[in-house]
């Protein structure tokens, strides 16, 4: 059995893309389940480099992900008004 270039690059091409796919599915399921933005950040640092560029491009995509990321910014600003108000110096 000969192996061509065009099998090799197919093979590869299927495997790079099934790594990609890899990191975008673990994106949705971690959706699916309530993420957390620590969650978020440690998974990504874990996995190989093309999976995280799944994982970040279906996080970077998702309405719920990025509404989840703006109701925690409005959270902490709230507090750090909050204690500003009543910190006596």
């Amino acid at each position: 059995m000969k192996i061509n270039i065009q099998t090799t690059l197919i093979a590869l091409f299927f495997l790079l893309a099934s790594l990609w796919g890899y990191g975008y599915f673990l994106a949705s399921e971690d959706l699916k389940e309530g993420l957390s933005i620590g969650e978020a950040g440690f998974t990504h640092k874990v996995l190989n480099p093309l999976s995280a560029l799944g994982y970040k491009y279906h996080l970077n995509n998702s309405k719920r992900w990025q509404n989840y990321l703006k109701y925690v910014e409005c959270k902490k600003f709230q507090q750090d008004i909050h204690e500003g108000l009543y910190t006596y110096y």
